[in-house]
């Protein structure tokens, strides 16, 4: 989604999550996310979901070890090295509370210290 079209910021950060579709008696699979902001992410993880697919996560942000349980459905879907699958998910808070507090954590990691040659804050 082009920057312009964005409601909230996002901060690229590496950080392990878990995904499943919601109700599912599949086991959860482990995903790796790559960006979030309190309307969407992008992860890789193994298993390919369509798109139009709702998922349910469960993660632990890093630096601030909030737990975070939300849904969101797949908006677009690739894969960019074999055996994984790289997806785009538009997340929907289940209050006004949760995205505001997403919004809070993507503020507070875009904003600390970063080592040395480690990638700035994206928009």
């Amino acid at each position: 989604m082009p920057a312009d079209r964005r409601k909230h910021a996002r901060v690229q950060e590496s950080f392990s999550a878990t995904c499943r579709r919601p109700g599912a008696r599949e086991p959860w699979q482990n995903i790796k996310v790559i960006n979030l902001s309190a309307d969407g992410l992008r992860c890789i993880g193994e298993l390919p979901y369509e798109t139009l697919t709702p998922l349910e996560f469960q993660m632990t942000l890093p630096l601030t070890e909030e737990r975070l349980e939300i849904i969101g459905t797949v908006v677009w879907m690739r894969a960019p090295a074999a055996g994984l699958c790289e997806l785009g998910v538009r997340l929907q808070p289940v209050s006004e509370a949760q995205e505001v507090q997403i919004d809070q954590i993507v503020d507070f990691m875009r904003r600390r210290p970063r080592p040395s040659g480690s990638p700035g804050p994206s928009a």
